[in-house]
């Protein structure tokens, strides 16, 4: 008995479980436990990270599942672990007498982005990542000695880094997450006093760094991941006849324990500058900076303070109102403006902070938070209810202003820039009054949304929905329901120059189509002079359209449930004739349930969901064109298709047991582009015009799973079991990718197609 005590407290820090209610009382002093082992084999056709991606399924000796709880004296603890010694190991424990609890739980979760990528640099210290100097001297040498520049293209660059890659070692895109909870509980009379602490560990590479050089030369590389994020909380909960009191602070804490990624220009050995350095290397320039330095997230912290109560009127009246008050803060030191000790500008010694007009961001958001619930029945089958949910980000972060800033570390522009604090308020209030007639119940309601933003276009956007919900009665077998709602979103005061051009601190004319405003020839060309149609889709006017139905028959003998289901929705950009113009979504969904016997139960599911969105844009240079023909659209369609089907049998009542699961989903997406005759998109793609993708991140995923379990005696338990998982994707962007494209170095890890098999062998012992 001591030692299950002491296994619940050595585990208190441990992962989330679900304790299961008794089906019968317990005697006063219990214990029930469980422990499993058993043996995996697993084979795999390719090295794609996609099988493992969330999960970890080892070859050889595993402990799926341990469970250790009971009761004596009063004193309750329950222990668990699922996974144990895995990459996806999770913990669980709880210990309580009385009054009081103490709980806790441990995840770990891996993330398997992307097996084998390839570079050609090495990773030399946490954030650090070169290539010898020996390596970067030649690739300079060569370029600096090709002559005409014109000679530079992508076939010349790619011959020039193809040894290097030939000999370049594998990395694999991954990390791993361990999220931890602990929680003291004490309940002295009627109040409930909580101490928490929360803890998750981020540790690996993940991939998209952003890494450049400039438009000719992109350089992918890992991110490195070593975040931990802590909370600390102290929550206070009062119950009394009236309702109940709550309130709490929190102090939260991120951690980034690498500030920066440094990273080698494969092309340059030395450091050099000229104004053509952001297109290097090709028949432009070849100069740029020898390395390159980005800030990576920084560390920050936050105080969040919360306060709330529930007051009961009488047994048909309630309001329920929480409030929240917070600060966020980050002041990390800042990076230079570059690190190439050739770009001269307006500042000296531009590879220093010292040249900086600040040393680090002294940043401060403020959230404040309201929601509130109110609920009465003034009458038995008529009930009112009314919410709200106030959010302000307050972001008072002072704005600092540049005298220019180093273009991809190659030039010094001398346009002057300032930071943008973003912010936004958003207040929701929503209204609605029920009725039950009967076999009918029908709701029906308000809802109006404000949204105002800093530093965007509008000034404020206002959304108003109205809807309607019922549900019918038709008898005892057969029940349906369905819904509508409408909502129609405008705006309030343009200013297109507050978004785009908000980091500027002479604001000059946007080079972008949905920044363009009233009054330029470009906007012209685009809306006439008829309302604003380029503004951007989360501000644009809007209508809004949402539906749904479904049926729910289960006949008289009970042993079949049959429910057929459909959601809806179309949001239309009624103004828009650029940006996003229309949106839908539509699912259509079926699911059965069939029990013909007490030793046999059958389900199956089925849904398709078609998405399909419309955009249109204008393909420009520097500066937005005015040529109608310069346009382009674009059609998005998704079609999802999913179907299971499942089976649980009792072969032998008490000692042979199979269970069986089926899944299929396909995914077919296609994007069709459209251009006009004459206009830049055809010209620059080639004579033969805009190319459709057909193979629009095309996935298709084949899951079976079987299990057979028998009771060899009360104690014992033997499982075999087998899974078999076939996943493919086909995607236009990413089908047959190389490490080098023109003007850009790719990982290229595979996260593809792969044909995984899966059998195991489990017995589990209960005492």
């Amino acid at each position: 008995m001591k030692r299950n005590i002491l296994a619940a407290l050595l585990v208190a820090l441990c992962a989330p479980f679900v304790f299961a209610q008794e089906d019968a009382p317990l005697p006063e002093n219990w214990t029930e436990n469980e422990v499993q082992f058993g043996v995996i084999q697993t084979d795999v056709d390719t090295i794609s990270s996609k099988f493992l991606e969330y999960r970890d399924i080892p070859d050889g000796m595993v402990a799926p599942f341990f469970r250790f709880r009971g009761v004596n004296d009063g004193l309750r603890w329950d222990v668990s672990a699922i996974d144990l010694g895995q990459g996806d190991q999770a913990f669980a424990a709880f210990l309580g007498k009385g009054k009081w609890t103490l709980e806790g739980d441990y995840n770990r979760i891996p993330h398997s982005f992307g097996n084998g990528g390839k570079t050609l640099l090495t990773k030399t210290g946490d954030g650090v990542w070169q290539l010898s100097d020996t390596t970067q001297a030649y690739y300079q040498g060569v370029l600096e000695g090709t002559s005409p520049r014109s000679r530079i293209t992508y076939p010349f660059l790619a011959d020039l880094v193809a040894p290097g890659y030939a000999a370049a070692g594998l990395v694999d895109l991954k990390l791993t997450r361990e999220r931890g909870n602990v929680a003291f509980t004490m309940k002295p009379g009627d109040a409930e006093i909580k101490v928490s602490y929360f803890r998750e560990r981020r540790v690996g590479d993940r991939a998209a760094s952003g890494t450049a050089f400039g438009f000719g030369n992109v350089v992918e590389l890992p991110e490195p991941v070593h975040y931990l994020t802590q909370d600390f909380g102290v929550d206070l909960f009062l119950t009394q006849s009236w309702g109940s009191l709550r309130g709490g602070v929190h102090y939260n804490k991120f951690d980034n324990r690498i500030d920066t990624l440094a990273f080698d220009n494969p092309f340059r050995v030395t450091d050099s500058s000229d104004s053509g350095a952001y297109q290097a290397p090709g028949s432009s320039s070849v100069a740029g900076a020898r390395y390159g330095l980005v800030a990576l997230p920084p560390t920050n912290e936050a105080f969040t303070g919360t306060l709330g109560f529930t007051a009961k009127f009488n047994d048909k009246t309630r309001l329920v109102v929480d409030g929240s008050y917070g600060t966020w803060t980050q002041n990390e030191p800042f990076i230079p403006y570059t690190t190439n000790t050739a770009v001269k500008g307006a500042v000296e010694n531009l590879t220093s902070t010292s040249s900086l007009p600040a040393q680090s961001l002294d940043g401060q958001v403020d959230v404040t938070s309201l929601n509130a619930f109110f609920s009465a029945r003034p009458a038995d089958k008529l009930t009112f209810i009314a919410r709200l949910r106030y959010y302000d980000l307050d972001n008072g972060t002072p704005q600092i202003s540049f005298p220019g800033y180093v273009r991809y570390d190659g030039y010094w522009n001398a346009t002057p820039r300032i930071s943008v604090p973003y912010g936004y308020k958003n207040t929701r209030m929503e209204g609605l009054v029920a009725y039950d007639f009967g076999k009918l119940n029908l709701e029906g309601g308000l809802r109006h949304q404000l949204m105002d933003r800093t530093f965007r276009e509008t000034e404020e956007t206002k959304e108003t929905a109205v809807f309607v919900n019922a549900v019918l009665r038709a008898s005892d077998q057969v029940r349906v329901r369905g819904g509508f709602e409408r909502a129609m979103r405008d705006y309030e005061g343009v200013e297109m120059e507050l978004s785009e051009e908000a980091s500027f601190v002479l604001h000059g004319t946007p080079t972008n189509a949905l920044a363009m405003g009233p009054g330029t020839a470009a906007y012209a060309s685009m809306c006439g002079t008829g309302p604003i149609c380029n503004l951007r889709y989360d501000q644009a006017k809007k209508d809004a359209d949402r539906y749904n139905a479904s049926v729910e028959i289960t006949p008289t003998s009970g042993k079949v449930t049959f429910v057929l289901g459909y959601w809806g929705a179309k949001d239309d950009y009624k103004d828009s004739i650029y940006g996003l113009t229309e949106a839908k979504f539509n699912t259509f969904s079926a699911d059965l349930d069939f029990t013909p016997s007490d030793r046999a139960t059958l389900y199956g599911f089925f849904s398709y969901e078609l998405i399909e969105d419309t955009q249109r844009g204008r393909q420009s240079g520097a500066t937005v064109s005015t040529n109608p023909a310069d346009d382009w659209t674009s059609a998005v369609e998704d079609k999802v298709t999913t179907l299971g089907a499942g089976a649980d049998f009792t072969l032998k009542p008490e000692k042979w047991f199979l269970n069986v699961t089926a899944r299929y989903q396909k995914v077919d997406g296609s994007n069709a582009i459209g251009i006009f005759a004459g206009g830049a998109p055809a010209n620059a793609r080639s004579a033969t015009g805009a190319q459709n993708f057909d193979d629009y991140d095309d996935t298709e995923i084949v899951t079976l799973i079987a299990e057979l379990k028998h009771q060899l005696a009360a104690a014992w338990t033997v499982t075999l079991g087998g899974m078999f998982e076939d996943y493919s994707i086909a995607d236009a962007l990413t089908g047959g990718a190389t490490n080098y494209y023109p003007a850009s170095f790719f990982l290229n890890a595979n996260d593809g197609n792969y044909q995984a098999k899966v059998g195991y062998f489990r017995v589990a012992y209960r005492f």
